[in-house]
């Protein structure tokens, strides 16, 4: 849902708040701290251009600097993380998307880099979600208890109505794997539900197979709903999660 565009961007976002509740996270991109090092450079590398050439090169390079920390925050998109959903807030627009809109949730983790080589330890974590009606976000910067506060939020709307579609006898599709009555389908290739001894998340989904060698899955969306469902359906023989029925 994108926001009454007749309106200024605070009455916007007000006008959401009354909708979605009071943000209970704000993120906006931090522009400041690079373009004051890009106009330090800028000043310091034509100041002394002519004078002394190594000072000059000096500014070039915190402009370099002040560019590459600029870059991913001109890349990343404003957004309040509310009680019933998402604000996204863009540089042109500002939409929300509610919590029962949403078609799929994943979690990226990026590794940083430099030159080339991961720094250990250091790495980024976004929320990519997609809504029911194709519109795509993706919050940057997210900490795991907002990760677990996102991944609660949409678990909560989207298992039921899932769960219904399955028990319903109809697929349904979580990325690369299609989930139906006879079993999971991946890559046009059926693995069914008495082939398979369980499925485990170990980095990556693992599908442990009674004789053939197991099957890997690296781009399943809704992760928390899948896991429950599969795991519902091999332990019961119904997608049928406890807890899991609409309120």
């Amino acid at each position: 849902m994108m926001a009454d565009a007749g309106r200024t961007r605070d009455e916007q976002l007000a006008h959401l708040y009354v909708e979605l509740g009071a943000p209970l996270l704000t993120y906006s991109p931090r522009l400041k701290p690079g373009l004051v090092l890009v106009g330090i450079g800028a000043a310091v590398a034509a100041g002394f251009a002519f004078f002394i050439p190594l000072v000059s090169l000096l500014g070039v390079l915190v402009m370099i600097l002040g560019g590459a920390g600029l870059w991913p925050e001109l890349r990343s998109t404003g957004y309040r993380i509310c009680p019933a959903g998402v604000v996204v807030v863009g540089w042109r627009r500002i939409e929300c998307c509610r919590w029962a809109d949403v078609a799929s949730l994943d979690f990226i983790r990026t590794q940083r880099r430099s030159h080339g080589w991961a720094l250990a330890g250091d790495s980024d974590l976004s929320a990519d979600i997609r809504r029911q009606d194709g519109a795509h976000f993706v919050l940057n910067w997210i900490t795991q208890p907002v990760m677990a506060f996102l991944d609660a939020n949409v678990y909560a709307v989207l298992l039921p109505r899932v769960q219904n579609e399955l028990n319903s006898g109809r697929q349904v599709s979580f990325g690369e794997v299609v989930v139906g009555p006879e079993g999971l389908l991946v890559r046009g290739a059926l693995t069914r539900w008495d082939e398979i001894e369980k499925v485990e998340f170990q980095h990556t989904i693992v599908v442990r197979k009674r004789i053939d060698r197991p099957l890997y899955l690296f781009n399943v969306h809704n992760l928390s709903a899948f896991m429950a469902l599969v795991n519902a359906r091999l332990s019961s023989g119904r997608f049928t999660v406890p807890g899991g029925e609409a309120g």
